[in-house]
């Protein structure tokens, strides 16, 4: 039982920041599939494919045809045109996308989180920490 309280508890969390943020995604063109690819290249400017890839545990072709979709909507680029080698990068309208988006998560993370202590909150944060150490781990487990 106590698992399944888990299970139900992460579903309901990341349905509500879905439906909290949808609406700001579909203004700026957006699938919930270019969410972790956007921030990716964001955080690491100059990033291949490859290095996507293996920061969020997804396939590579799920990247490859994610990462075309993006560049065709102008939201990144590759500074390596031409060549089989990509070195991705955000562009100002991505930049614009990506911010309007993580104002809507914020804001979805603190309606949640309103009624919490910032002790709470920092017990939580600690907690969540562990349990995306852990779940890392066990993606690298895995791949071996």
């Amino acid at each position: 039982m106590e698992k399944q309280n888990h299970n139900v508890c992460m579903h309901a969390v990341t349905a509500y920041i879905d439906r909290r943020i949808r609406p700001t995604m579909a203004e700026a063109g957006l699938k919930k599939s270019y969410g972790p690819i956007l921030m990716a290249i964001k955080m690491n400017p100059g990033c291949s494919m490859k290095d996507i890839s293996e920061s969020i545990h997804v396939d590579k072709a799920l990247v490859t045809r994610t990462s075309a979709e993006l560049m065709k909507k102008g939201l990144i680029e590759n500074s390596n045109p031409g060549t089989r080698q990509y070195s991705l990068h955000i562009t100002q309208k991505g930049e614009d996308a990506f911010d309007k988006v993580d104002s809507a998560v914020s804001k979805a993370w603190g309606e949640l989180l309103c009624d919490l202590t910032d002790d709470e909150i920092e017990s939580g944060k600690r907690i969540l920490n562990k349990i995306l150490k852990a779940a890392e781990k066990g993606l690298e487990g895995s791949e071996a």
